[in-house]
């Protein structure tokens, strides 16, 4: 038992938190590295195959792909220009 803390005993021995511990980051690690697509070329083309959809929740979705960006990020108000057509023809050369 740890002393000098309250609610001693409720506290688990240290080898058991660090058991605890140790097993949570590695199913945070086997969760986080399965979030890599395992084909990105393919990802990418049915990301762009939903931005060339009619229906507003596959280009939402679309756009979320390739942006990283969550729903509520994308669907703000606001002008929405590729880089390309912001940019002048010079700044680009």
């Amino acid at each position: 038992m740890r002393f000098g803390q309250r609610f001693s005993y409720l506290a688990l021995p240290p080898e058991e938190t660090r058991s605890i511990n140790a097993a949570y980051h590695q199913s945070i690690h086997r969760d986080q590295s399965s979030l890599i697509p395992p084909e990105p070329e393919a990802f990418i083309h049915k990301a762009l195959d939903l931005l060339s959809s009619d229906r507003y929740l596959e280009k939402g979705m679309g756009l979320m792909a390739l942006t990283g960006r969550r729903p509520a990020e994308t669907r703000k108000n606001g002008p929405r220009t590729f880089v390309a057509k912001r940019l002048s023809k010079s700044s680009i050369v």
